[in-house]
């Protein structure tokens, strides 16, 4: 169970990661256009490869701190996010453009976790747990 304090911790984490989240998105928009949610892309990749560092970085009783609940769980849970992958993809799906769908959804399932798994490789070759 968590504690009262990483609780806060998730908190205020998720209230940033959804901040920057919402910020990229609309940067990308903005800077890339919209053939695909470049955004949102891109913060799932950050937050995919921050999250496999801190993973191959930290020890499993590390993982119960509030270090943890305010960083993994919170601002980099807050950062990526599974809902607005799923509704952007239904949307170029619906659109149609069925081919930018499978695209995005391959880039975004591959490319995070291969970018976690290399995170995860980094960090533990650097003397992490």
């Amino acid at each position: 169970m968590l504690s009262v304090t990483a609780l806060f911790g998730v908190m205020a984490g998720g209230a940033l990661g959804g901040m920057l989240r919402a910020w990229a998105s609309r940067a990308g928009v903005r800077h890339w256009g919209n053939t695909l949610p470049w955004g949102t892309l891109g913060v799932n990749y950050a937050a995919a490869l921050m999250l496999g560092a801190l993973a191959g970085g930290v020890t499993q009783s590390d993982t119960a701190g509030l270090f943890w609940a305010f960083a993994a769980t919170g601002v980099l849970g807050g950062l990526s996010t599974v809902s607005s992958l799923a509704q952007q993809t239904l949307g170029l799906w619906q659109q149609p453009r069925r081919g930018a769908a499978v695209v995005y959804l391959t880039l975004s399932v591959a490319g995070g976790i291969a970018l976690a798994a290399a995170g995860y490789v980094l960090a533990s070759a650097g003397g992490g747990s």
